[in-house]
């Protein structure tokens, strides 16, 4: 459960900009792996284009979804369950070697890592109050910039050497996968969704406004605990 104190909106934020980070991350790091892909898998450039436009076109396609799902159960499980789905395909693309198999994985990643965008987005208002929102929407776009940088870097590193058991890109899948991981938990522990989360509405509607401060000045009524 999430723990109200005078940083919970801080920790929500941070684990929010990791998640964002880490989407970009494994959106935008198969470029880096273009040639070992190319020269262990026999794929055609037109091939690996399709990888990458592949991932970023479900991904925006999914977002409406996740939108959606979000009015309906609480943001966190619902980005918490994004972050671990993409973690498993990237764990999957370890095991794919055909083209297809290796188009329907990155297709799925895709459309896992959805989640983030509109979750994200829609917490800010909640945390904070209106003169506050555009710095932190920038916070985002800032690790969104990093993200797709860190995941390119990453790459780049893991394929300038050889591992045993592993090829190269199947290393760079790994990596990129691990590193979901304390991310996941970050989301699980630390973000809070004062409208949804049955764990939050044991809370009167003036606390929860006392630590969301977004909720405070909309003067927002929350289904909680009478006051």
């Amino acid at each position: 459960m999430v723990r109200l104190d005078g940083f919970t909106v801080t920790r929500a934020t941070v684990a929010l900009n990791l998640s964002i980070l880490m989407q970009w991350s494994s959106l935008l790091f198969v470029p880096a792996i273009y040639s070992v892909l190319s020269d262990d898998l026999g794929f055609t450039q037109a091939e690996l284009g399709l990888l990458l436009s592949s991932r970023l076109f479900t991904m925006f396609c999914s977002l409406p979804l996740y939108a959606w799902m979000s009015y309906y159960r609480p943001r966190n499980e619902v980005l918490g369950i994004s972050v671990f789905l993409s973690f498993v395909t990237n764990l999957l693309n370890i095991y794919t070697r055909s083209y297809s198999s290796f188009l329907i994985v990155n297709i799925m990643t895709g459309f896992f890592l959805g989640g983030v965008v509109p979750v994200g987005r829609s917490l800010i208002p909640i945390y904070y109050r209106l003169e506050e929102r555009g710095r932190q929407y920038g916070y985002f776009e800032l690790s969104s910039g990093v993200g797709g940088f860190v995941g390119c870097l990453v790459a780049a590193m893991v394929i300038m050497r050889s591992y045993d058991g592993l090829e190269q890109w199947q290393m760079v899948y790994f990596i990129i996968a691990v590193m979901t991981i304390p991310v996941m938990f970050a989301v699980m522990l630390f973000v809070a969704d004062p409208i949804e989360d049955p764990e939050l509405k044991k809370y009167t509607s003036k606390t929860l406004m006392s630590y969301f401060k977004g909720l405070e000045e909309r003067g927002e009524t929350v289904p909680s605990k009478e006051d």
